[in-house]
């Protein structure tokens, strides 16, 4: 599968509610930090174009390695069509 293009930052929240209930957001000053429940690692995804919203697009890479981090990798590419 191909690591290039982008992921839209609602449709990568809708996934980690899917699959990973209790995750939570914070958006710092360059990069969004994704805190999952429990006391695992963050991962801090780079904030990319289109501002803030929903509309924020984020590398496909980065949410790739982000699945694997926190273990959803199959569940994201059910979610995520083309991860």
């Amino acid at each position: 599968m191909s690591s290039s293009g982008t992921l839209r930052k609602g449709d990568i929240e809708r996934a980690l509610d899917k699959c990973l209930p209790g995750c939570r957001w914070f958006l710092g000053e360059h990069r969004w930090h994704v805190y999952p429940p429990g006391k695992a690692p963050p991962f801090y995804l780079p904030r990319g174009k289109q501002g803030d919203g929903d509309r924020a697009e984020v590398q496909r890479g980065q949410v790739k390695r982000m699945a694997r981090q926190f273990g959803v990798t199959d569940c994201f590419r059910k979610e995520l069509p083309g991860l």
